[in-house]
Formats: C-alpha cells, structure tokens, sequence
C-alpha cells in the first residue's frame, strides 16, 4: 500500500517515541500526559521560568522518552547560561538519536558550548573536547657576548621574548572565536527537511484516524437483523476491535510527532534563515505537540 512505503520512508527520517531503552510502546494515555506536560513546559519557558520548564520535559521524558525532549532541555540549560548542563543534555541526545531530526541543531549548539567553557573541538564528535597541550618556552642556553652579567642583558627591554609566555598567540584568536558569522545554511535546510517530515507524519495520523473512524462507523452503522460480514476494510471481523485500537494509537502518536517535527523545522528554518551563528546559539526550539492534528479528531470508538 502506497501509505505503507510513506511510512518506511518517514520512519527512516525521524525516530518514533518509542526507545529503544523502552521495550514497550507509551499507551495512549502515557502519550496524551506527556504532550500536556510539553505544553506545560513550553509555557513556562515562554514565561522566562526556564527551571520549572526543564523539571516539565523531564517528567515528560520519563513518561514517553522522546529523544527530542533532551535537546530542549539543554535548550533551557543554555537560557539560563549553564553552558555545563547544556552541553551535557544535548550530549545525551546526540548519543540517544545521533541521526535524529535535531541532530545538526544539537551538534552545532554542543560545539558553541565547549568553546565556550574553553574546550577545544573534534568535528567528528562534539561530545568530546580535546585537551589543550601547554607549550613550554624554549630555554635560552646561549650566553650573552656583554660581560657581567651575560644573558641577563637587556633583559628589561623584552630581548628573547616570544609572546608564548604570556599566553598570548595574536593572529586570528581562533581559540576564543564562536564559530562562523555567515547565514547557516545547514541549519536551515534541515529545518525545512524536518518540517516536510512533519507534515508526512500529520498526515499519516489523520490516514490513520479516517481508517478507524471508517471501521467504528460500518460497525455502527450495520443493521442487526442481517448477518454479520466477514472483513470491513480488508480487516477480518475477529481482528476489528485490536484493529481498531492500533489505528487510535497510532494516530495519536503519529499526529503528536508530526506537529513537533513540523514546529521544530520551522523554528530551524527562522534561526537559520536569520544567519547568525550568535544568534543560533541564543535562541531555544521549543517544539510542542499537535493540539488540533486531524488525526486526533477522527478517532473511532472501540
């Protein structure tokens, strides 16, 4: 079915809620208490009270462990400069979903961190700062042609010194830089990415939503003295009620990711967009879940 391959195709894309640490799916009402916990926090966020927001996506995490929650998480960490715990939240993502849709997003933003808490940076892995070697000046063995006191002539006036004493290198200060001021193109092209996931995966919950409601409403609708059908839907009568319920569930699911992703993609289309890498790093995405997704609305009653 062509739904089917649309599917393999978005789950390849972005992670579903289920971990892999979680053997077993979140229930639809796990997933329904974890989207009001988001919405709680994305308030709370928008309200400036950043710690109450971090406290709401971890107890949304424990519920329905998205790894997407990580990296806003860290996104709060980072508004009320712990650039520590920041780095260490989108850390966790990047190991939980290193592929994910907010991969690039959190890469960028670990980066930023560690040059800022003075760490130097393997590309390859952003998790992992590399320690900085300190370089001994050179010890001046020669001796001064003057007699007395030798070497130690013209000391005073800064003969023999290098700069490396005090630390100082001049040049470009790539060490204290942030990274590039150019439009981050990466960032927005995986914002857009993110967002055409998203509207697959919306639309895959109200496919999902009329499929149930379809089923809920042939059942409603049979006349009871006639005999029963043996398949409504290509679904054999004694698989109508799990049927049912899968459809319900998925629905949710797929509708509550879709309306993240679909946010999450634009807020990274706008911080890309807006091309300033400062900018980036000061500015949190903070998706939330599909309130109104079609799907959630065509639900059926089993």
């Amino acid at each position: 079915m062509g739904s089917l391959r649309v599917l393999a195709l978005a789950l390849a894309l972005l992670p579903t809620v289920a971990s892999a640490q979680q053997p077993k799916t979140p229930t639809p009402q796990q997933v329904q208490q974890a989207g009001d916990l988001v919405k709680k926090a994305i308030a709370k966020s928008q309200a400036g009270e950043h710690l109450l927001a971090i406290e709401l996506y971890q107890q949304a995490y424990n519920i329905a462990p998205a790894p997407i929650l990580l990296s806003n998480i860290g996104s709060e960490y980072q508004q009320i400069s712990k650039p520590a715990d920041a780095l260490k939240y989108f850390c966790k993502y990047l190991e939980a979903d290193p592929t994910g849709s907010n991969a690039t997003y959190a890469s960028a933003q670990a980066k930023s961190l560690q040059i800022q808490l003075g760490n130097q940076v393997d590309d390859k892995d952003v998790c992992k700062p590399i320690p900085k070697v300190v370089k001994q000046p050179p010890i001046d063995t020669h001796q001064g042609s003057g007699s007395g006191e030798g070497s130690n002539v013209g000391a005073g006036s800064g003969a023999g010194l290098t700069g490396t004493e005090f630390g100082t290198s001049g040049g470009s200060g790539s060490d204290t830089g942030t990274p590039g001021n150019k439009p981050n193109k990466t960032l927005e092209y995986a914002g857009l990415g993110i967002g055409v996931v998203g509207l697959v995966f919306v639309g895959l919950g109200i496919d999902y939503g009329l499929k149930a409601k379809s089923l809920n409403d042939q059942i409603n609708a049979h006349v009871q003295v006639t005999p029963w059908p043996s398949i409504y839907d290509g679904v054999p009568i004694a698989d109508w009620d799990s049927q049912g319920h899968s459809w319900n569930t998925d629905t949710i699911v797929f509708s509550i990711i879709g309306g993240v992703a679909v946010i999450a993609g634009g807020a990274m289309f706008i911080v890309g967009h807006k091309g300033s890498a400062e900018h980036a790093e000061h500015t949190a995405i903070v998706p939330s879940a599909n309130q109104h997704g079609g799907g959630v609305t065509l639900l059926g009653h089993f």
